[in-house]
């Protein structure tokens, strides 16, 4: 028997142990095997599903302190075979900080959790980390990834699942307007250039459709984990009117804020602790009238209301 299946069986295993329990929509922190339960119920078909992890920083060595490095394979492994094993999953995108910098071997590293991750059945894409250049340059680091369906030549990007805009943003430039590069950056500098401000202008504007935001570093307030110009991309994002969510990565702690309708979700880090129990990903269900992040393991699960989502021209 595969290892995919071995686990794959023990997954419906839990669940089938599990299916008789009651567990409440509204949930933070379910174990796992409940949690599968209560996505099991399927309380109504959503519009869209995708999958979401953020912070694996993957390497190849060990190091003290809460984050566990060697073990973001493993994770990384469930994040994509539950994803597999879920009805619907339209894509899976991870949101920054892949890799952690300074092991031995870089490009192994990398190369094996994309490996990892690219395993997904589906479309997967990318979002650039500031730990992501600590041993590549922007275009380095790019050119050792694979968004699907398109050249992976920029950290900003767009497409469009369901009748949702979604949108990759990078704000891995430091505050003079140059790039992170192999380690020339600061993390608490952080920065959107304006050339991508403009770009995001536009690209909204030119899509008409409800957005949904991706980006690494933080958007919903000031400080080191913030973005510096973050009130400038707000304000874009909010004069679009059509902004549902931004998810976000970088504090690994995790965070929620609403700031003039938008929902700030940031997702607890992939690499914080040893063991399964400690692993963290999430399932997205996009609905007429809300988002529901289902979390597993120790991300944590939220309804975020929209004003919902009018159906594509």
């Amino acid at each position: 028997m595969s290892k995919n299946i071995g686990r794959r069986s023990m997954l419906r295993s839990m669940l089938a142990t599990t299916a008789g329990l009651g567990v409440a929509r509204y949930v933070d922190y379910l174990p796992f095997s409940a949690l599968k339960a209560a996505q099991s119920e399927k309380l109504e078909k959503p519009k869209l599903r995708f999958g979401v992890v953020t912070d694996s920083h993957s390497a190849n060595y060990k190091r003290g302190g809460s984050r566990r490095y060697t073990e973001s394979l493993m994770k990384m492994t469930e994040c994509v075979e539950v994803m597999d094993d879920h009805e619907d999953v339209e894509f899976l995108i991870e949101l920054g900080d892949f890799i952690d910098g300074h092991s031995p071997t870089p490009p192994d590293c990398l190369e094996k959790i994309e490996d990892v991750f690219t395993g997904f059945n589906g479309p997967h894409y990318h979002v650039l980390g500031n730990h992501c250049h600590d041993d590549f340059s922007k275009e380095q680091f790019l050119g050792h990834i694979k968004n699907t369906g398109f050249d992976s030549a920029a950290g900003h990007y767009s497409v469009d699942h369901g009748g949702i805009h979604f949108v990759v943003l990078d704000a891995n430039y430091r505050g003079d307007g140059e790039p992170y590069d192999s380690g020339n950056f600061n993390w608490t500098d952080a920065n959107i250039p304006e050339a991508q401000v403009d770009w995001l202008r536009n690209d909204l504007n030119n899509a008409e459709l409800p957005a949904i935001i991706f980006i690494h570093q933080c958007l919903d307030g000031s400080g080191s984990h913030y973005v510096e110009n973050a009130a400038e991309v707000r304000k874009v994002l909010e004069e679009y009117g059509k902004t549902l969510t931004v998810f976000q990565g970088h504090n690994h702690s995790g965070a929620y804020r609403r700031i003039e309708g938008i929902h700030y979700y940031t997702l607890k880090a992939m690499v914080v602790g040893s063991g399964e129990e400690n692993n963290s990903y999430a399932l997205v269900e996009v609905n007429p009238e809300y988002i529901a992040v289902k979390g597993y393991r120790r991300a944590v699960g939220r309804e975020m209301e929209i004003k919902g989502i009018p159906e594509p021209v």
